[in-house]
C-alpha cells in the first residue's frame, strides 16, 4: 500500500520578489505556464514551458521530474538529475536569472503551524496586513538555508521582529560567562545597527521572562505590573511597549527526552524589543513572532553545535600530535 503523502508546500518567489505559499496536495503535482495542461501551479512567464515540471511522491520522498522545460531544471543552482529527491529548503529554478524560484518546504515540525496561519488569514481579522506579515516570516525563514554569515542572518531575524510589531529597536541577547545577559547585536527601525553601549534594555522585563521561562509581551507598560512600571530604564526611556522572548536549545531538549512543560534546554539568549508607543498585537502577529524567535534559536543552536564540534576536532588534533614520539 502506498505510504500516506506527507505535508509539503512550495514557497513561490516571483520575479518581483513577492512570496506566496502553495500546498502540494497531490502527486504528481504539475508545474508550468497556463492552465490548459492541468497545471496545479501556474507560472506567468512565457519562457517557462506549458508542461514544465512535476513533484512526484514515490512513497518515501518527493522527487522533481522534468516534464519539458527547455533550459532544464536546477536545484540549489545545479542542474537537477531526472527524478532528483527534494529536501526541505531546496531552491528550484528554471535556468532563467529573472524568473520564478520555488522553495520546497517539508519540515514536519514547522509546516503545520505555517499552514495553519495561512488558512486562518481572513479579511475580517488580518487581510492584506496579515499576508504582509506572513511574508516577513517567509523571508526570514528562507535565510535559514542561505550561506550568508551568521551575524547577517541574526540581524535579519531581529529586523523582521522589529517590522512585525513596529518596534523602535530590537536586541539579541546572550548569556555571558558570568551568566548575565549581554547584547550580541542591537538594531533599530530601518535596519540600522546601533552600538550596544548606547542601549539600556529593561532588566526587569528580561529577568521576568527568564524566571518564568516564557515570552513577556507588554503592549502598554502603563497597564503592566508595578515593578515594570517603576523600572528605572522604563521611566528614563519613556518605554510603552516591551517584548522579551527567551531562546532555548530545542534540539537539546528533545535529545534529553524532556516533555513539554518540563525544564527546557540550554538557554541560548533572548529576543528583546521595545517602543515608546503602546501596541496591540493580534494572535497572528504573536504566532509569527514566536516563529521568528524559534528560527533565531535554531540558528544560534546550530552555530553553538558547530563551535563545539570544531573545539572537539582541535583537541583531538592536539592529542594526536602529543602522541607522536
Amino acid at each position: 500500500m502506498m505510504a500516506r503523502m506527507p505535508e509539503a508546500v512550495l514557497e513561490v518567489v516571483s520575479p518581483e520578489g513577492t512570496r506566496a505559499l502553495v500546498r502540494v496536495d497531490r502527486s504528481p503535482f504539475l508545474i508550468g505556464r497556463g492552465a490548459d495542461t492541468g497545471n496545479n501551479l501556474q507560472l506567468n512567464d512565457r519562457r517557462i514551458s506549458r508542461q514544465c515540471a512535476a513533484l512526484v511522491f514515490d512513497g518515501k520522498v518527493f522527487r522533481l521530474e522534468d516534464r519539458g522545460q527547455k533550459r532544464g531544471l536546477f536545484i540549489n543552482g545545479e542542474k537537477a538529475a531526472e527524478g532528483a529527491p527534494l529536501r526541505d529548503g531546496d531552491m528550484i529554478n528554471f535556468g532563467l536569472p529573472d524568473s520564478y524560484e520555488l522553495v520546497f518546504r517539508s519540515d514536519t515540525a514547522s509546516l503545520p503551524k505555517l499552514l495553519d496561519k495561512m488558512e486562518h488569514l481572513t479579511a475580517t481579522e488580518s487581510g492584506i496586513g496579515g499576508l504582509r506579515k506572513l511574508n516577513l516570516l517567509l523571508e526570514a525563514t528562507s535565510l535559514l538555508h542561505s550561506h550568508m554569515p551568521l551575524e547577517t542572518i541574526l540581524a535579519n531575524m531581529v529586523d523582521t521582529a522589529i517590522q512585525l510589531i513596529d518596534a523602535d529597536r530590537g536586541l539579541l541577547l546572550e548569556p555571558g560567562e558570568d551568566g548575565a545577559m549581554k547584547i550580541r547585536l542591537a538594531r533599530q527601525r530601518g535596519g540600522v545597527t546601533i552600538a550596544s553601549e548606547n542601549v539600556s534594555p529593561t532588566q526587569t522585563a528580561i529577568r521576568l521572562a527568564l524566571d518564568q521561562k516564557r515570552g513577556i509581551v507588554t503592549e502598554d507598560v502603563n497597564l503592566a505590573d508595578q515593578n515594570l512600571q517603576a523600572a528605572h530604564s522604563v521611566i528614563a526611556q519613556r518605554l510603552r511597549t516591551v517584548v522579551v522572548i527567551p531562546l532555548y536549545a530545542i534540539g537539546e531538549r528533545r535529545a534529553e527526552g524532556i516533555a513539554e512543560g518540563e525544564e527546557r534546554g540550554k538557554l541560548l539568549g533572548a529576543l528583546y524589543m521595545d517602543s515608546r508607543r503602546p501596541a496591540a498585537f493580534s494572535k497572528l502577529e504573536r504566532q509569527i513572532l514566536d516563529a521568528v524567535a524559534g528560527d533565531a534559536a535554531s540558528v544560534m543552536e546550530n552555530a553553538r553545535l558547530m563551535d563545539r564540534e570544531r573545539e572537539r576536532e582541535r583537541l583531538e588534533r592536539e592529542i594526536g600530535i602529543a602522541r607522536i614520539p
